[in-house]
């Protein structure tokens, strides 16, 4: 069965993909006329560097994690999971990888038949057949989203401005001439980044949660077993201190990991876990 992409979905994706076109070009119509023709060029690294991220980022991502690819001789179960859900999505079969982590989370980064569906050790330790089968088509319906793409693309701002302001107070906090130079032009930079695209992320990360959330309920035809593992995910205290950082794939997970970083790209669980038994009551009634 092909997955029906959501109006709301595409709608929100649409208003959102302008907002963050048209802060790239105000901003280099602000360099431009501060600086001409040279201004233009100013925003060509960070044009560069986004690009790169697009390019780069899936493989720097799993790499970051310590993720190995796995097939069906080291996980048969898993990758057996994976490849029938990919079939009934009608839709390529993402390659799969693990972290060694005892936090239980999946994420998924690239998309199409360059995805890669992740899971941790912890997860399967954490979660029922039926919870992991839900857990991975919610996986599975990002990739086939493009949502790590479009995520990257409007969120690229937010962490730049934050990479920014992080560097301004660290270079600050060595000499006068760098707390000069941060707070007049790097700070107010940074800060402008973060609170003009913060809005932009908050609404697409969500949006894409429940679009995620209600297409692996459609996928697995019970979304009881998918609201059941957010509740197991989102309590869940892994006894092992030593926890691997996600880092950058943090936004990705499928709840806000214990290491990770802006847990409000995330919608609250229990408002995820109400619309997920609502779809279950109206399945039963019709």
């Amino acid at each position: 069965m092909a997955l029906s992409r959501s109006r709301s979905l595409l709608l929100r994706t649409v208003a959102t993909g302008g907002y963050v076109l048209f802060g790239y070009v105000a901003v280099a119509f602000v360099l431009y006329e501060f600086a001409g023709p040279f201004g233009l060029l100013l925003a060509l690294p960070p044009l560069a560097l986004l690009l790169a991220l697009l390019v780069f980022g899936p493989s720097l991502t799993l790499s970051g994690v310590d993720a190995v690819r796995v097939d069906h001789d080291d996980r048969p179960t898993l990758l057996a999971a994976v490849d029938r859900l990919a079939r009934q999505a009608d839709v390529p079969t993402p390659a799969v990888a693990v972290v060694d982590d005892a936090e239980a989370n999946a994420f998924t980064v690239g998309s199409g038949s360059g995805a890669t569906l992740c899971v941790t050790t912890g997860l399967s330790d954490a979660l029922s057949g039926d919870e992991l089968e839900a857990v991975l088509a919610h996986e599975l319906v990002h990739a086939v989203h493009w949502d790590s793409v479009v995520l990257s693309v409007v969120a690229f701002p937010l962490l730049s401005g934050r990479t920014m302001f992080d560097a301004a107070v660290d270079v600050g906090s060595q000499s006068l001439y760098g707390a000069v130079f941060g707070l007049v032009f790097v700070l107010p930079l940074s800060i402008a980044a973060m609170a003009l695209s913060a809005p932009a992320v908050y609404l697409l990360t969500h949006t894409r949660e429940f679009a995620a959330d209600r297409g692996a309920s459609v996928l697995t035809g019970n979304p009881a077993a998918l609201a059941s593992a957010l509740r197991s995910l989102d309590g869940h205290e892994p006894q092992d201190e030593d926890l691997r950082t996600l880092g950058t794939a943090s936004a990705f997970c499928i709840v806000p990991p214990v290491s990770g970083v802006l847990p409000w790209t995330h919608p609250p669980t229990e408002k995820r876990v109400e619309r997920l038994r609502q779809r279950e009551r109206e399945t039963e009634t019709s």
